[in-house]
């Protein structure tokens, strides 16, 4: 391969830093390879004179042996000069950043201020002395009873207990160490309110609403004068009113139409629909505007935070320095010290002349995956002498200490001084798959947000690889059908239920396997055979964001249509059989959990989920009148009795018992060994669909328990510490396709690559954190008013918060860019109903909001191509051979079940569901007012199950909610808390004064086939009553809806559903339900619900 434009620039530069930003597919490592190579062979620095740092063992490995096979290549060509080089490319100082630091520490020890013989802790070593450090420290500060820490204690002490403090200093200790000033980092946080930047701060929260309003008048008359031009007067009118709400720069919807018209025209759908989103967008501003308050206020609530944020400040440093005496009297270093060590190292004069004297060239590859440390670090190393080659588009690893803004600033710093290349010929992809990447990042990557101008300097350019192959881009689209209610996972799970999801409808897992059975086939055009062939099973692979139930479920509805899959599962918690036998060494540790024993029983000795009902019915029988049994307690009632399921419960106990004892002797390899020979859980395994799957995995699991050599507690500690580091893989063989995270794809290429899941959110829980965390910034806190007990917002947090999802959005936009950039020669992005483009990049909220609207489409709806679906009953002809066998055959294939009614009759069902299936459409969820009416029900429902019933007002309570973190801000936002206050002083609550009060009562029970209108033998009926009511064998029952309906609507819709609920709590609890109350929350009044008895 010759070197190709800018690569040549790379290659021969001489004069200075030089920072490479190499695009995907670039040829990367090639140009640096080919670098090395130029200054060897030119006797500019010897192999041991060059240092070339990488984050990887992998990528270290790589490099090194492709430089040593570039050197036996010149070699080969006569050169025999290099010879005496090739020896050193073996003890080269081509590693990692930790490599290259605990070298030079071990070789300055003494000015390190080391023992010679220091070693380098393992993370379940390093996490053990932490908890010692950190559980030292708190015991001697609650000892010494200082102002401080008792104020941290007050207000971050949850139910006596102190986990959610320690997790505060958990998480700020590792945020401040991936920076080179580690005390530095945490007081940027004291600063703030040492220079009172409270008013700073509301001010850029301010200017940005101002921003946001500007626009939203600019959309809004935009929409107007398209209305007018469309014939819409009304809609015209309705935008009319919300462009001057938006330029009066409005905080409150009093005074504007509540929704908008009707259209008076057949093109205006498109145009209202326009208009319901800018609406929304406007609404959640001016929400956001109303709850900044005012100047005054939000600054002096800022101030008030400062002793707070001091203290936990303080109490971090305290934990780093007890953390550090650990180490060293263990003669223990973290991977974070090396960094921290080496850095310190070269503040020594002498040292640092020596190290830099040694190296003529220093090369740093991934630089967008520098943190503070490592950036300080090459700094104190080089002198105008360091090449760094890096990618600002893939730094996707920022929950790792990655500060991609280090890349930026170099950018910025070396343009000027020409010291930066832009590597952009693409030697991976071909063509069609090229244009359709520039497509997508034109439109989305620019500097003002992602930090890169994507247009202007890195537009893939096609490196000519291909030739007359162009190969293929595809954005397929579903249009779905009408939702389908999903059945959610059972809580106990069994490792036989539906294995591969067979009969599961899930339209998107369909889509996607049709779209790969279209491409197993087309022609494919290996460039490194030159050669074209047919696209296999095995050059495809599938990019998910991560590893969740839709990616589960993705998986197993392409096993379902025979496509072979291979699936990293994520580690040994994912997997279903490895979760049973971790609930089995949970239950021989600690025999008082439900779900452990629910599952052991479950998946080692074969119990249904009939019999494990029948258990918690049996004891609800025996202790009635009790209330919240635990499923250990009616375990325990059920080995009392004297029938069958009583018989095989003790049979199991005294087993399992068993095993568990000589667990706690033989360690926990051994216990995972017995178990599966001695119960059912491997035959259970080896019988089912994908059972030698399963049991290599099993495999693999108890071999890991073996070589860890610990007790049933230790190994148990260890894989929920770390479990993740075991992967366990579902595989299909060589032939299969790869299902696998982006971030798992970094690095990768395959022939054909589809990008999955784009129309689900980004997860911005980091936004939501209580510690909210920047660099630069440090950290900020709540404000806790102590007095009157609650917790709100900081225009400090509101500031971070904002910038936290900022950041989030980045990170995604890159990880797009990721996944796009696998494919060499099939891409497809595949969503299903996607609301593409839209809104400002920076509001977008999953990776369709990436996509130009313009960008043509392949759409199909649902159905369109038929699925696998299950055929009919086939007459089966069975000729020749053994008569006698034909017939039984025959006679096998023909019988029928005399009992076919109660086969389609279901086992199990819900309230919800029987009460859905007679529901009138006029019932259904309905909106109020806007589109967040599901959310608001969601709140306010919410709320009332955290209520305690004690006759405080509303607006206290949500004081109480939102401290203890049982609401959300973002639920409580929704909350009316007027409507909420004239329900609780409501008629309905008072009544119930001196009854005992069961929230959120789960329940099972048996009931007739008729009371749901079907045939047959019994049927188990599950749901949840929001709010029953007990005193003196008598019960009251309350349920809670949010609509629009008047009260009369509202009985006729849920009647059933409360008789279903009747029904099962005199059954199951023996109780007289005397009344029954619909709680409509949108009209904040209680309905009484007349049962049919009752009406008589």
């Amino acid at each position: 391969m010759e070197l190709k434009g800018e690569q040549r620039s790379v290659v021969y530069h001489d004069e200075g830093d030089l920072l490479v930003s190499a695009s995907a597919g670039s040829g990367k490592t090639f140009t640096v390879i080919r670098r090395l190579i130029r200054l060897i062979l030119e006797n500019k620095a010897r192999v041991s004179e060059i240092l070339a740092v990488t984050f990887t063992e992998k990528a270290a490995a790589e490099m090194k042996s492709k430089l040593q096979s570039a050197i036996v290549a010149e070699i080969a060509a006569g050169n025999d000069g290099l010879k005496e080089q090739l020896k050193d490319v073996y003890t080269a100082d081509i590693c990692t950043v930790h490599a290259f630091c605990g070298r030079l520490l071990r070789k300055y020890f003494f000015e390190a201020g080391l023992s010679p013989d220091f070693e380098i802790a393992d993370e379940v070593q390093a996490g053990e002395l932490r908890e010692r450090a950190l559980s030292a420290l708190f015991e001697e500060r609650y000892a010494a009873g200082d102002e401080a820490f008792a104020l941290l204690a007050a207000r971050h002490t949850r139910r006596r207990k102190d986990a959610e403090l320690k997790d505060a200093v958990r998480s700020l200790y590792e945020f401040a160490r991936s920076e080179a000033d580690f005390q530095g980092a945490l007081s940027a946080a004291t600063e703030q309110y040492e220079n009172a930047r409270g008013g700073c701060f509301y001010d850029a929260l301010e200017k940005d609403l101002l921003s946001r309003y500007a626009a939203h008048t600019e959309a809004f008359d935009e929409i107007c004068a398209q209305c007018k031009a469309a014939g819409e007067k009304k809609l015209a009118k309705y935008a009319s009113a919300l462009a001057e709400a938006a330029f009066a720069k409005a905080k409150s919807k009093e005074g504007l139409p509540s929704m908008p018209p009707k259209c008076e025209t057949e093109n205006g759908l498109p145009l209202k629909e326009a208009l319901y989103e800018e609406r929304a967008a406007f609404f959640k501003a001016m929400e956001e505007y109303a709850e900044l308050g005012e100047r005054g206020e939000e600054t002096k609530k800022f101030a008030a935070c400062a002793a707070h944020t001091a203290a936990l400040a303080a109490l971090t440093v305290q934990f780093a320095e007890r953390y550090a005496a650990e180490k060293r009297e263990m003669n223990l270093l973290d991977f974070g010290d090396l960094e921290h060590f080496a850095l310190a190292l070269l503040q020594n004069e002498r040292v640092r002349a020596d190290v830099r004297g040694k190296y003529k060239y220093v090369f740093a590859d991934e630089y967008q995956d520098t943190n503070g440390v490592q950036e300080a670090l090459f700094s104190r190393l080089t002198e105008n002498n360091l090449f760094m080659v890096g990618d600002l588009k893939q730094s996707i690893y920022a929950f790792r200490g990655c500060n991609p803004a280090l890349f930026s600033a170099k950018e910025e710093l070396l343009k000027k001084s020409g010291g930066v290349r832009y590597l952009n010929d693409n030697f991976r992809s071909a063509p069609a798959v090229i244009d359709g990447v520039n497509a997508v990042f034109d439109y989305c990557m620019k500097k003002e947000f992602g930090g890169v101008d994507y247009a202007a300097t890195s537009r893939l350019r096609t490196g000519g690889c291909y030739g007359e192959h162009a190969g293929r881009f595809s954005f397929d689209m579903l249009r779905r059908a009408e939702r389908r209610e999903e059945t959610l996972a059972p809580r106990v799970y069994d490792v036989l239920d539906h294995p591969f999801g067979a009969g599961e409808d899930f339209a998107a897992g369909d889509f996607l396997a049709d779209l790969i059975e279209e491409e197993i086939g087309k022609p494919y055009f290996d460039v490194e055979t030159g050669e074209e062939r047919d696209m296999r099973y095995g050059d495809i692979a599938v990019l998910v964001r991560s590893r969740n139930p839709f990616t589960e479920r993705l998986v197993r509805r392409l096993l379902a249509r025979g496509i072979p899959v291979e699936a990293e599962s994520g580690g040994v918690k994912e997997s279903a059989e490895i979760r049973a036998l971790i609930d089995a060494l949970r239950l021989a540790d600690n025999f008082k959990q439900d779900i452990p024993l629910c599952s052991v029983l479950k998946n080692l000795y074969a119990f249904s989920d009939e019999d494990l009902a029948q258990i918690r019915l049996f004891a609800n029988e025996k202790l009635r009148g009790q209330k919240d049994i635990s499923f250990v307690k009616a375990y325990g009632c059920a080995l009392q009795g004297d029938g069958e399921l009583s018989e095989r419960l003790k049979a199991a106990d005294a087993s399992f018992k068993t095993l568990a004892l000589y667990g706690e002797h033989a360690g926990a390899g051994a216990f995972l060994r017995a178990a599966l020979g001695e119960t059912a859980l491997e035959l259970k395994l080896t019988a089912s669909s994908g059972g030698a799957r399963k049991m290599k995995n099993v495999e693999r699991f108890v071999a890991e328990a073996d070589a860890s050599a610990c007790g049933v507690r230790e190994f148990l500690h260890r894989i929920e510490s770390d479990g993740a580091e075991l992967q366990l893989s579902e595989a299909a063989g060589e032939n299969s396709v790869k299902v696998l995270t982006i971030h798992a794809s970094k690095g990768l290429e395959y022939p054909a690559v589809f990008v999955v899941g784009i129309d689900n959110k980004f997860n911005l829980q980091d936004s939501y954190a209580k510690i909210l965390k920047k660099r630069g910034y440090g950290f900020a806190l709540p404000y806790y008013d102590d007095e009157n007990k609650t917790i709100s917002e900081t225009v400090f947090r509101k500031f971070l918060k904002k910038e936290t999802r900022a950041d989030t959005v980045r990170e995604e936009l890159r990880l797009f860019y990721v996944a796009l950039t696998r494919a060499k020669y099939s891409l497809h992005i595949v969503g299903a109903d996607s609301d593409v483009g839209g809104a400002a990049v920076e509001n977008a909220a999953k990776y369709a909001h990436f996509i130009p609207p313009d960008l043509p489409r392949n759409e199909r709806a649902e159905g369109e191509k038929p699925s696998f679906a299950p055929r009919d009953n086939e007459k089966i002809i069975v000729d020749g051979g053994d008569e006698a066998l034909a017939e039984m055959i025959r006679k096998n294939l023909d019988f029928v079940y005399p009992y076919e009614a109660d086969t389609r009759l279901k086992l199990k069902t819900s309230v919800t569901a029987e009460v859905a299936k007679s529901d009138d459409d006029e019932f259904n969820y309905l909106d109020l007012e806007e589109e967040t009416s599901s959310e608001r029900g969601t709140a306010m429902h919410k709320f009332l199950e955290h209520y305690r019933f004690d006759g405080v007002d509303a607006e206290t309570e949500l004081a109480r909610q939102l401290g203890a973190g049982l609401i959300s801000e973002e639920d409580a936002a929704l909350l009316d808390v007027k409507a909420l206050s004239r329900l609780l002083a409501g008629d309905v609550f008072a009544v119930l004064k001196g009854y005992e009060l069961y929230k959120e009562r789960w329940f099972m029970v048996n009931v007739p086939p008729s009371l749901i209108g079907q045939e047959g033998g019994e049927i188990m009926l599950q749901g949840i009553i929001d709010l029953l009511a007990v005193k003196n064998g008598e019960a009251v029952i309350v349920d809670y809806k949010y609509s629009a309906k008047d009260a009369a609507s509202l009985e006729r819709a849920y009647k059933k559903q409360l008789e279903l609920y009747k029904y099962a709590v005199e059954k199951s609890l023996g109780l007289t339900v005397t009344a029954a109350y619909l709680v409509s929350l949108a009209e904040a009044k209680a309905i009484p619900v007349i049962f049919s008895a009752d009406r008589a």
